[in-house]
């Protein structure tokens, strides 16, 4: 059993009620199993398909909890579309673009994980599910090792050209995380400090200081600078569930 620390973050201000909200991401087999009544199982499929359960081994579905009904109003402007999206509209941001015609847009759902031993994270788009926001724009993955690297995952998206509006339903799949062993993981969910905001802040913007340096020379500052240790700590601290927590390792 390997354990994922894991967190949601948004702004304090607006949303800090979404950190406590917000659904704990599910295994993707687990959902696929359950999309299977009524299909013959003697025929083989997918599900039974040794590749493909290698390839979804420990992937999870993060999904979106807050309405955007959002429409590009000029040059990184967005207007919200409906009432409900007036305030959560200000969780879009537009970044400079990698590709000539594609806007990219930046949505604040930063899950947090980590994890006590060396652990590699891919974050990929959810390949399995459909939504509309899915027809308007495509996923931007990224991995990396979350027992030694403290930030949030980035949720970053390309709209495809000519696309000026798009709607991020409540529930909607948002992108995958796959966490790169053959253990069973276990999610635990802790509250994030203001403390734990600063480290996760400092890992994040150490990049626009310090552009283009690889993960390896990250990782070894982070170790080298204690804040690893201080990390877990404080995550041990704030546990969302304590003693759920306690008793379900007492178990295993």
């Amino acid at each position: 059993m390997k354990d994922v620390y894991w967190s949601m973050t948004y702004p304090r201000a607006l949303f800090s009620e979404r950190n406590i909200l917000h659904d704990e991401p599910v295994s993707l087999l687990k959902e696929l199993r359950q999309q299977q009544q009524g299909v013959d199982q003697s025929i083989p499929g997918y599900l039974k398909c040794p590749s493909f359960l290698g390839a979804c081994n420990n992937v999870f579905v993060v999904r979106n909890a807050v309405h955007v009904n959002a429409r590009v109003a000029g040059l990184r402007q967005f207007t919200a579309v409906d009432q409900e999206s007036v305030d959560s509209v200000t969780l879009v941001r537009e970044r400079p673009p990698t590709r000539l015609g594609y806007r990219i847009i930046g949505y604040w759902l930063h899950p947090l994980f980590f994890s006590t031993e060396p652990l590699m994270m891919a974050v990929m788009p959810a390949f399995m599910h459909h939504s509309e926001a899915q027809t308007k724009m495509g996923y931007i993955p990224g991995a990396f090792d979350i027992g030694k690297w403290y930030r949030p995952v980035d949720s970053a998206f390309e709209l495809h050209p000519g696309v000026n509006q798009f709607c991020f339903k409540a529930g909607d799949p948002m992108f995958y995380v796959k966490f790169f062993t053959e253990e069973r993981v276990r999610l635990i969910r802790y509250n994030v400090t203001e403390e734990l905001e600063a480290i996760s802040h400092g890992c994040t913007r150490f990049s626009s200081y310090v552009p283009n340096q690889p993960l390896e020379k990250l990782y070894g500052m982070f170790e080298q600078a204690d804040i690893r240790s201080r990390t877990l700590q404080l995550i041990n601290e704030n546990l969302a569930n304590p003693e759920n927590n306690e008793s379900e390792r007492s178990d295993q």
